[in-house]
């Protein structure tokens, strides 16, 4: 088996079929199996799903609930069932938009074998206001590659719904840390530590922001609490490997969080103003350089884990 896909789902009937039509337009002529985790649906979730796949090109198999299991066991018992030598992730509201996009990410993974995972940017669609925010790429390279440090800075993947793995390196991945961590980020930052993972530098996927979005349901102020949290509960779970990339993270977004707020109280000329001299790569790069000053033993721990969802 080449392939398998986890469609991770939960009351999610309004968007369902747009998410099984990217699953069903991939042109992919490998082997593929899709793995359906619902995680105990009671909207007709699992009845549409059903309804929909009878007949296809690829095996199904369904993982039914008979309670609701929570984001981290769903996903774990879907990688579990999994026997492809790669596994690719799509949650129910999410969306795949390129016919081409398994064959690119398996191609690419194939003649790069050390490479644990590959990721692609993903547009943005807002179910409110029905808006679709595609992002401007930079067309240097077709290729871009991140290591641990540089994932932390950054915080790129987004979602798991843009990610391709090798299934031995989801393996190597603590059972116990994937039920309260079933992250992009952390999942990036773990398996870059052995050789950078890639993003496939086209969009490909869209995420999409609706009011019962298990993330997107929070405000700005509280996703940037959380993330600040769960560098404690990372870097914790990383044996403090990265303590000091974990602490420029957070006086990084602290410090963003001053300037923005500054800007908002601010005329517009002068917000402006602020914002082109208080940059973001001004303010990451003193973030950094302040962290890296400080002493491993110096920085804070929380030794407790801290379950985002």
């Amino acid at each position: 088996m080449k392939l398998s896909i986890v469609l991770v789902s939960y009351n999610q009937i309004e968007y369902i079929d747009q998410c099984l039509d990217g699953i069903l337009l991939q042109e992919f002529d490998s082997q593929m199996e899709l793995i359906i985790a619902d995680d105990f649906s009671s909207d007709g979730t699992i009845e549409r799903l059903k309804e929909r796949l009878k007949e296809t090109a690829f095996e199904v198999k369904f993982l039914i609930a008979d309670k609701n299991l929570g984001l981290g066991k769903n996903y774990l018992r879907g990688i579990a069932a999994c026997r492809g030598e790669f596994v690719s992730f799509l949650e129910g509201d999410d969306y795949w938009t390129d016919p081409q996009r398994l064959r690119k990410h398996v191609d690419f993974l194939e003649r790069n074998l050390r490479c644990p995972m590959s990721f692609n940017p993903y547009a943005i669609y807002h179910q409110k206001t029905g808006s679709l925010i595609i992002p401007k790429l930079n067309a240097k390279s077709e290729v871009n590659f991140y290591s641990s440090k540089k994932l932390i800075q950054y915080n790129v993947i987004g979602n798991l719904s843009t990610c391709v793995f090798r299934k031995t390196a989801l393996d190597s991945v603590s059972a116990h840390w994937l039920k309260y961590n079933i992250t992009d980020w952390f999942l990036g930052i773990f398996l870059a530590e052995k050789h950078p993972i890639a993003q496939l530098n086209e969009v490909m996927s869209v995420y999409r922001i609706n009011p019962r979005g298990l993330w997107s349901n929070y405000s700005e102020e509280e996703q940037c609490d959380k993330k600040s949290k769960l560098t404690f509960t990372y870097d914790f779970l990383l044996g403090y490997r990265f303590s000091n990339e974990f602490l420029a993270y957070r006086l990084t977004a602290r410090i963003k969080k001053k300037r923005d707020d500054w800007k908002a109280n601010s005329p517009k000329k002068l917000g402006q103003v602020v914002s082109k001299v208080i940059s973001q790569g001004l303010i990451l790069r003193f973030s950094i350089a302040i962290a890296y000053m400080v002493p491993k033993k110096m920085i804070k721990r929380n030794e407790k884990i801290y379950n985002i969802f």
